[in-house]
């Protein structure tokens, strides 16, 4: 008899915790500086903490109260979600922020068994705008709505 009483909780966990403490490694190699003179391994050292804190409490909270088994994966929602992440770094620059945004967030949004096009298509439109103002606008991040690929000069 397993001590897990929650699958998906403890496996969420597990997973948290190993970005978090993945994070955090990688974070060494930066210098970490003061609450008051950040360096530019504070954020994401402590972020990663935060993580790896969230996913402990997760996986630790998953053995006890009600019993629930995870039946199967599916393949095809996982691919969904997690592609177009991927995509979404291969073309950022060349079609720029706003289209690879909404392409994330269209394919995304496929997996869902409530999709509709009509729907998507909008929630992409808004966040893609957002991400750009907050992003490009907002953060003075080198990061064009669109791209070469889309625009010539």
């Amino acid at each position: 008899m397993t001590m897990i009483k929650n699958q998906k909780d403890f496996w969420a966990g597990i997973l948290f915790l190993a970005f978090g403490l993945a994070g955090g490694y990688l974070a060494q190699e930066y210098p970490f500086g003061t609450t008051t003179r950040m360096g530019p391994g504070y954020f994401p050292t402590v972020l990663s903490g935060l993580l790896a804190l969230i996913g402990a409490v997760c996986a630790v909270r998953a053995l006890v109260g009600d019993r629930i088994h995870i039946d199967a994966i599916s393949l095809k929602k996982t691919l969904y979600v997690s592609a177009p992440v991927f995509v979404f770094g291969l073309i950022v620059k060349g079609a720029g922020l706003v289209p690879a945004t909404m392409l994330v967030i269209l394919a995304s949004a496929m997996a869902s068994s409530r999709f509709n096009l009509k729907h998507a298509v909008a929630i992409s439109l808004g966040m893609s705008l957002f991400c750009w103002a907050v992003f490009s606008l907002g953060l003075g991040l080198p990061m064009p709505a669109f791209g070469p690929w889309l625009i010539k000069e």
